[in-house]
């Protein structure tokens, strides 16, 4: 039995409203703070500093805000220039310097709290803890250079089916430097399994649309 005109026309429309919705559901903003601490510096649990320094190394915090591109639509990355200031640290996650003689020691860690914002709900609050674990810089470089490797990666799921990735690049830093801490946010959305409930929804409108021809 043929499929009526008015049928096709509903599926045109369907359609034609549910791509927009999948286009939009791409483009995710992820925007939050970044904040830290060493670990041989007491700091609250899950907050972190907006400054902080730890012989001859200082923390910056900063706040990071976009949307995924159109040339990768799930990945969002930040990476912004380096600066000595929480306000000043825009799109990175904070950045570190060091001074010209350097004192802290190889082993000991940095913790990076990563609050986000977006994505997220009133219902949730997601904080990325990430470890970064000082060694001697491997890449060479002048003496006391060091090596800051952040993990592991952390991923949140949330209650629509979302979930999110996040990465923080390994650092190295020279004395006398500043450095941006940057990484990425990588966000699977749930497009395909909304499209399937739509395709299925469709599909059962078929029968009702027999009955009525039939009359």
């Amino acid at each position: 039995m043929k499929i009526s005109r008015r049928f096709t026309a509903v599926l045109g429309v369907a359609a034609a409203m549910a791509l927009p919705a999948m286009v939009h559901a791409q483009q995710v903003e992820v925007a939050g703070t970044a904040k830290g601490c060493f670990t041989a510096v007491p700091c609250s649990a899950n907050t972190g500093q907006t400054t902080e320094s730890f012989n001859g190394a200082t923390f910056y915090g900063g706040t990071f805000d976009d949307f995924t591109s159109g040339t990768n639509p799930n990945r969002v990355s930040f990476g912004g220039n380096a600066m000595t200031s929480y306000a000043g640290n825009v799109d990175n996650f904070g950045s570190i310097s060091l001074s010209a003689t350097p004192a802290l020691p190889f082993g000991s860690n940095f913790d990076l709290f990563l609050a986000f914002t977006a994505p997220g709900n009133a219902n949730q609050t997601f904080v990325a803890n990430l470890t970064g674990q000082v060694v001697a810089n491997p890449n060479g470089g002048s003496g006391g250079s060091l090596h800051f490797a952040f993990s592991p990666d952390q991923v949140f799921t949330y209650g629509n089916g979302l979930t999110a990735t996040v990465h923080v690049n390994d650092l190295d830093i020279n004395p006398g430097q500043v450095q941006a801490l940057s990484g990425n946010v990588t966000v699977t959305t749930p497009e395909p399994s909304s499209m399937a409930l739509l395709g299925t929804g469709l599909i059962g409108l078929v029968p009702m649309f027999r009955r009525k021809k039939q009359k």
